[in-house]
Parts: structure tokens; sequence; C-alpha cells
């Protein structure tokens, strides 16, 4: 299985294109139990994801 990250913190970047969002928005985060060994390899640990929340009808 990967690694555990739960240690790790972003600290933005100032010239990164999503600097003036993060500095607009309220913070929070994300915890995900990945237990398929070929789904968690598609993550890598410290890497920068976009996410996108759709309401499901």
């Amino acid at each position: 299985m990967s690694p555990d990250c739960s240690g790790n913190y972003f600290e933005p970047n100032v010239d990164h294109p999503n600097k003036s969002f993060w500095e607009a928005t309220p913070s929070g985060s994300l915890f995900m139990c990945i237990t398929n060994k070929e789904a968690a390899a598609a993550f890598e640990c410290g890497a920068i994801y976009t996410l996108t929340f759709e309401k499901d009808e």
C-alpha cells in the first residue's frame, strides 16, 4: 500500500496559479482511505490534485 501521508502539510507557492483562490477560500481537508492497491498507486503523497464537487441527483 501507499505510505501514510497524514503528517504532510501544504505550503502554498506564491507563484502558483491558484494563489488568489487559496487566499479567498476557507480551508478544509480531505481524508481518503483507499484499499485497492491499483487505485492507491494512482495517487502520489504530497502531490496537488484538483477536486471537483458535483451535486448528486
